[in-house]
């Protein structure tokens, strides 16, 4: 592609171009040293700007389909650029089409991409049900990760300058009261996804949020506490005793971790006893205990009862200690399975 070639070596250019990139780089030498503009430099500009914004749109969308999250995402993202447009998003046929103003400023337009399309695929549809700091919060987490934990080689977008900027793009949005709390939302988020709940047990329980009606105090605070209860269970020590289900009004949730020291039939009896007191049970593993993970499943989905469930594999971040993650997702009314049938 001849915008790669420009951005490593003059000199390694095939002549098959006919000299015409090293024409375009002599043209804007000359303007730059003497100031003078040219009918030749503004269609050398033109093309250099319109390489620099496809390296730019390529270098977004791949950063963005790359994103695995243990969640339902768009399998495909471009982005487009209109002048004096504002920035927004849309979703076209499972496409994620990203409209970003037409600027220079490659690293904020990678920014407000990654932003949009976080507020946008990120239970979007409820978000009038969470708690405001969570809200935000949620923006900020998910478009920091997107960018901080890409593998994806970058030429025009330094990920880490356009990672700065995100906070920037929020700031007048928030109250002056919320700054300072929103670094404890983001360690919380930032934990539960360590510990691979963030989109197979949070988001999905918020985006059953909808179901609920209308926003309520109650309802706000539930969000808040059910993070909250996510990140202690996110930082215990291994055999370490601790509340194992959040039992709330509206999200209403036992969960189950599979690790090596308990045999297949203690877990089975503990997710039994979940669906007699939870709206709905989560059952995790990670690597080698995958595999007792999915024999529960096996097992359990063969009872009476046991019709709504769901069984999602994800990666885990790249600067995890897990590789793979398990999660199987039990909507079983309460009462509706015991242990006998």
């Amino acid at each position: 592609m001849i915008y790669l070639s420009i951005s490593n070596s003059w000199a390694a250019l095939p002549a098959a171009f006919g000299g015409g990139i090293s024409t375009l780089y002599i043209l804007l030498k000359v303007e730059r040293l003497l100031g003078v503009s040219t009918i030749a430099y503004d269609a050398a500009s033109n093309i250099s700007e319109s390489a620099d914004k496809a390296t730019t749109s390529s270098e977004i969308e791949h950063i963005i389909e790359s994103y695995n999250l243990g969640y339902p995402l768009p399998d495909e993202v471009e982005v487009i650029w209109e002048e004096d447009g504002d920035s927004e998003s849309i979703i076209q046929n499972k496409k994620e089409i990203i409209s970003l103003d037409d600027s220079n400023h490659q690293n904020k337009n990678a920014s407000r991409a990654v932003l949009q399309f976080a507020h946008k695929n990120i239970v979007y549809h409820v978000r009038i049900f969470l708690h405001r700091k969570i809200d935000y919060g949620l923006d900020a987490f998910v478009s920091e990760d997107i960018l901080t934990n890409s593998a994806v080689e970058t030429i025009h977008v330094d990920k880490n300058k356009a990672t700065g900027k995100i906070f920037e793009e929020l700031v007048n949005e928030l109250d002056m009261d919320m700054t300072g709390s929103m670094n404890q939302i983001h360690q919380e988020l930032d934990s539960v996804r360590d510990a691979g709940f963030f989109g197979p047990v949070l988001l999905r329980e918020y985006s059953k949020l909808s179901e609920e009606g209308w926003p309520s105090e109650e309802l706000d605070a539930e969000t808040r506490g059910f993070l909250r209860f996510l990140d202690d269970l996110s930082n215990r020590s291994p055999g370490e005793e601790g509340k194992l289900a959040y039992p709330g009004k509206y999200i209403n949730v036992g969960v189950g971790i599979i690790s090596g020291e308990h045999p297949k039939e203690y877990y089975k009896e503990l997710a039994l006893q979940s669906f007699a007191q939870y709206d709905t049970t989560y059952i995790l593993a990670e690597g080698d205990k995958i595999s007792k993970a999915k024999a529960i499943h096996n097992e359990l989905v063969g009872r009476p009862g046991v019709a709504d469930h769901n069984v999602i594999e994800y990666d885990f971040r790249s600067n995890s200690r897990f590789d793979e993650g398990y999660c199987a997702q039990y909507e079983v009314p309460v009462g509706h399975v015991t242990h006998t049938n």
